[in-house]
């Protein structure tokens, strides 16, 4: 007879494992919804429900991600093509605030029950930008040149 306390060893260990990346997204994803729930308030955004800004948050996340993977890989190679690193911050920085913008803009079009001035929309993409810039401490990192 085989033994089954291998299999559930296992099992158990792929369960927790599924468990703490759960545990994991989720915080980063409540961090996130909080401070944008926050950055609302303090820029006067309009939203009818916590509903409405959990669809906008969680909306903004995937378009954001998926507008990342464009956005870095041209950063990064107009970063790698400047002597000044001060520029390839500026270009970072900017395609970052492009970025964001494009997201935030996509999705106060799409979710109706939350409402973004353009000064709000603009503030709010350039601090993200800002706070990604400062939290990626790989990607302004000098690249060498090609």
């Amino acid at each position: 007879m085989r033994d089954h306390s291998n299999h559930f060893k296992r099992v158990g260990s792929w369960v927790g494992m599924g468990l703490f990346v759960i545990i994991i997204l989720s915080s980063v994803v409540g961090v996130y919804f909080l401070t944008m729930a926050g950055a609302f308030e303090l820029l006067g955004v309009q939203y009818h429900s916590v509903w409405g800004l959990i669809g906008f948050v969680a909306g903004y996340f995937l378009l954001g991600f998926i507008f990342d993977l464009f956005f870095n890989p041209l950063a990064t190679i107009l970063s790698a093509r400047t002597e000044s690193r001060s520029f390839s911050s500026f270009i970072t920085i900017g395609l970052d605030v492009v970025s964001n913008g494009l997201s935030l803009l996509v999705m106060n079009l799409v979710i109706s029950s939350v409402v973004l001035t353009e000064v709000a929309l603009l503030i709010l993409a350039f601090v993200i930008a800002l706070i990604e810039f400062l939290l990626d401490k790989d990607r302004h990192a000098k690249s060498p040149s090609y």
